[in-house]
């Protein structure tokens, strides 16, 4: 697997300012970024090293819209012009529970991404709800080629999971009161993704796992033997996730806060 092949992000909801990339190599949109403006992501890009990647996120009111009609057109456009300024190559695709898995919305859903479909970008699509219950939403993705997004965390250990020239993980944490992860998940994180031929993009999705995003941001470039490693991801690699305490992760809060400097 060649250099910058496994791409890490984590979750802001404040946008993406220059410390931020000292320990990431991706960034993946979040709903609040979609209505800044166009001087804002030039901004971003601006700072951002050349390897960076940027993920644009499709507005979720595409399957309220029904993927058609005027409404559905703005939307996309909008995300294309993002796209540019941007630079990117991958979108990401939320589509929430109250889409459901219908004749109707599988139709619509076919028809509008069969006619925008473009060779220079690929999709990244998660499906909640009944979705996850049948076979129709890898059967979709494999007929558009579009993205599977999953969580191989929660992943049942007796399937395989899904492989492609694109791996796109979305890690949601452990369930219950925490979502932290541990060494161990971390590891084994580490350990699916050497499967994978291709891109493997993980994001963790929660601003509370940034800890353990720059963890394994620093794990993954000292393996891929990364160079130059910033000082701040460096010190990630002398970190045991399992004895670190909340005031240890108060430290490292510094990427997640926007420059607002004008350039």
């Amino acid at each position: 697997m060649s250099d910058f092949s496994r791409f890490v992000a984590c979750v802001t909801d404040r946008g993406v300012g220059k410390n931020y990339w000292q320990y990431f190599s991706c960034y993946e949109l979040s709903e609040q970024d979609m209505m800044v403006s166009d001087k804002t992501l030039k901004k971003w890009r601006k700072h951002a090293p050349a390897h960076a990647k940027f993920i644009v996120r499709l507005d979720s009111a595409l399957a309220k819209c029904e993927f058609k009609g005027e409404k559905a057109e703005q939307l996309w456009q909008k995300a294309i012009k993002q796209k540019e300024i941007l630079q990117s190559e991958l979108f990401f695709f939320h589509t929430p529970s109250s889409f459901r898995p219908s004749t109707e919305n599988i139709e619509n859903l076919r028809r509008f991404f069969k006619e925008h479909a473009r060779d220079d970008f690929n999709i990244a699509w998660r499906a909640d709800g009944l979705w996850e219950d049948t076979d129709l939403y890898f059967e979709l993705c494999q007929e558009l080629s579009i993205v599977p997004v999953i969580d191989p965390i929660h992943w049942p250990e007796d399937e395989d999971m899904p492989f492609g020239n694109i791996v796109y993980w979305r890690l949601m944490g452990r369930k219950g009161m925490s979502v932290r992860l541990s060494e161990t998940d971390l590891e084994n994180i580490m350990e699916w993704s050497d499967d994978a031929s291709g891109e493997v993009y993980i994001i963790l999705t929660s601003a509370k796992m940034n800890y353990q995003a720059k963890r394994w941001s620093a794990l993954l470039s000292t393996q891929q033997n990364l160079s130059p490693m910033s000082d701040a991801l460096a010190k990630m690699t002398q970190i045991d996730l399992d004895q670190y305490s909340e005031e240890d992760e108060e430290d490292l809060q510094d990427w997640d806060s926007e420059e607002d400097e004008e350039d």
